[in-house]
């Protein structure tokens, strides 16, 4: 039985693949929240998403949340100054499996 993350990521992965394909669709170039399985938030803003999901579910495990507008299919590189030394950090967004289960160190 699938946990409540994969059915997440699932509904995510199905409706991002249905907006990068249709822009009229109502998730396109929108931020959106799921938790539980369901679909609980859609808005412009992280804020507008994240105060939603804490409201509705306050078990963060239960929740997922994605940028409709960004392209999960290719390499982002992510820079970051640490104290007195450059790091360059390579990720790459595919499989929502993955996606957001990183951490940037110093």
């Amino acid at each position: 039985m699938p946990t409540i993350r994969e059915i997440n990521q699932t509904l995510a992965n199905k409706l991002y693949e249905e907006a990068q394909r249709d822009p009229l669709s109502p998730y396109a170039g929108k931020k959106v929240g799921f938790a539980n399985g369901q679909i609980v938030v859609v808005a412009d803003a992280w804020r507008d998403v994240t105060n939603a999901l804490n409201k509705i579910e306050p078990v963060a495990a239960n929740t997922f949340c994605i940028d409709m507008a960004q392209d999960y299919k290719t390499v982002q590189e992510i820079w970051e100054v640490c104290v007195a030394s450059l790091q360059r950090n390579r990720f790459t967004y595919g499989n929502f499996g993955n996606a957001g289960e990183f951490a940037l160190e110093c």
